[in-house]
């Protein structure tokens, strides 16, 4: 993961990338997701103790398909990538699309478990 520091000194925008295997029935289905994120998390002091307010992250995720295989041999094996590309490129926006909502949940659980438990040593 890469962090640069944004314009506003209280967001960073990172980047991740990870791999993606799906394996459907016969087919399998390779490829690399790249998302840049903006997150913020905003927490206050009463004078008392420290509280925190969930985490926000926007993302955008630009999905590449690497590779599209088969379990099956031979003309059964080719007719499963055939079918299994035209299927991967028609849903490759809803793919897109719900890798991107996967990846922000995943990042808003990560950042305010880690920022919790800060704030809970702090308090």
């Amino acid at each position: 993961m890469r962090v640069l520091r944004t314009p506003d000194p209280r967001m960073y925008t990172c980047t991740s990338l990870r791999m993606v295997l799906e394996i459907d029935g016969p087919a399998i289905i390779q490829s690399n997701a790249f998302t840049s994120y903006v997150a913020n998390k905003r927490f206050s002091f009463d004078g008392n103790q420290f509280t925190t307010a969930p985490a926000n992250v926007v993302a955008n995720t630009r999905l590449t398909i690497i590779g599209i295989d088969s379990t099956l041999p031979h003309l059964r094996g080719r007719i499963v990538r055939r079918v299994a590309t035209q299927r991967a490129e028609q849903s490759h926006s809803q793919a897109e699309a719900i890798t991107r909502s996967m990846t922000e949940q995943e990042l808003c659980q990560r950042i305010d478990a880690d920022f919790d438990a800060r704030i809970v040593e702090l308090n």
